[in-house]
């Protein structure tokens, strides 16, 4: 296909390349749970695909000498055919042959069984619970330092580890896993439940207590906002053709929101309801013909771009709150005051891994609180791109209510 490999064609390849790990890691391609849902996988790996290499596509184009049509073409096709197999079969492999961790659960209260076994679930059969007790403590120590059927043992609560902390020691230094039930939901959650928060408030307390705006992450919000707007500003201007064609005008409309620690601030957003007066008489909103397409595919947030660069909000991070659901929601659920320690954003960790919440009730919204403060606790670049890049699989695929 070509004469040689030149410094170009090389730099080519390699950006192709990661455009394509990145678009098919944002598409859920990488998730273990997707090993037991064939079609998800291959939509993740299609759908990367295609996104990788429009991701590229500009950089491709502007560089000299260029793969070329052929060389993009055999790159998708490879991409969504033998490069899936393999993958599929080796991740499969290499996820049998993992041996699960058997936990012995000690010091565990019994509001945290659920979340145990939402942890079993999760690790799709990688965690085992394998016994949960709390015996006389010279049981106790035998069962810490022989291992009984776990390679494992699963920490429930902080006073019983220093109580204990010698056979716990001793168990360690003989090859057996210590872990601690807030990192093990973590970790394999993805977020923070809330009975989590209640029992180890004391902890989170402490470290909530530092949690502040990051200046890096602030200066990756301007830059990726005036990269991203030439790009939104023709799907904006589809979804204001469309309010515009089915409902009328106004196009847009303010509302005010709680954001960095309780302030408020105007929302700029595209019209998607209207107020209205039902047949009895009383006030109510009502969702406009174009609303239920432009609130799916998340378009109606595009405006927020603006409250980005004045400073407003982050790209990333938890929704403000409107006033009566900020009102319920600090008076009733723990710690959630605690979500309006960073600035809000136009997508979040919540938005991706749960799904859109509206109704004001504390479960639902308790739970999207377990994701926010996921991200807020452990903040990063690194977290800040992957739920980026996962937002363009919210909206193509219209997830969410």
């Amino acid at each position: 296909m070509y004469r040689g490999w030149t410094v170009s064609l090389v730099a080519q390849s390699l950006m192709l390349s990661f455009g394509i790990i990145m678009g098919v890691y944002a598409f859920r391609g990488f998730d273990l749970p997707n090993l037991n849902h064939r079609y998800d996988y291959v939509v993740a790996y299609v759908s990367g695909n295609l996104f990788g290499i429009g991701l590229t596509l500009i950089p491709l184009l502007i560089m000299h000498p260029r793969i070329g049509r052929e060389g993009l073409f055999l790159t998708f096709l490879l991409g969504i055919t033998l490069f899936p197999l393999i993958n599929f079969l080796g991740f499969r492999a290499i996820a049998a042959k993992m041996p699960p961790l058997k936990f012995l659960v000690v010091g565990i209260n019994d509001e945290l069984l659920h979340t145990l076994k939402e942890i079993e679930a999760a690790s799709v059969g990688k965690i085992q619970m394998c016994n949960t007790t709390n015996p006389e403590p010279d049981r106790l120590n035998h069962l810490i330092t022989h291992a009984n059927g776990h390679n494992a043992i699963l920490v429930g609560d902080l006073e019983f580890a220093r109580n204990y902390r010698a056979s716990l020691d001793l168990a360690e230094s003989q090859g057996v896993t210590i872990e601690y039930v807030p990192r093990l939901a973590e970790r394999i959650l993805q977020r923070i439940p809330i009975e989590i928060l209640e029992i180890y408030h004391d902890y989170y307390d402490v470290v909530f207590s530092t949690t502040s705006n990051s200046a890096a992450l602030r200066a990756f919000d301007i830059v990726f906002s005036l990269i991203l707007l030439p790009f939104l500003m023709p799907l904006m201007g589809l979804g204001m053709l469309l309010v515009l064609l089915l409902d009328g005008r106004p196009i847009f409309f303010l509302q005010k929101r709680h954001g960095y620690l309780g302030r408020k601030f105007p929302v700029y957003k595209l019209r998607t309801m209207d107020n209205v007066t039902d047949e009895n008489g009383k006030k109510a909103v009502k969702l406009t013909r174009s609303g239920r397409f432009l609130r799916k595919t998340r378009l109606n947030e595009i405006p927020q771009i603006l409250n980005v660069l004045k400073g407003h909000m982050s790209l990333v991070g938890s929704r403000p709150d409107i006033r009566t659901t900020y009102a319920f929601c600090t008076k009733c659920i723990p710690f959630y005051a605690r979500r309006n320690a960073i600035r809000p954003g136009i997508t979040g960790h919540a938005q991706v891994r749960y799904r859109y919440v509206d109704k004001v009730e504390y479960e639902t919204f308790a739970r999207r609180l377990s994701f926010d403060l996921y991200y807020i606790k452990n903040i990063s670049f690194n977290l800040y791109l992957r739920i980026a890049l996962r937002t363009v699989e919210t909206m193509l695929f219209k997830r969410g209510t």
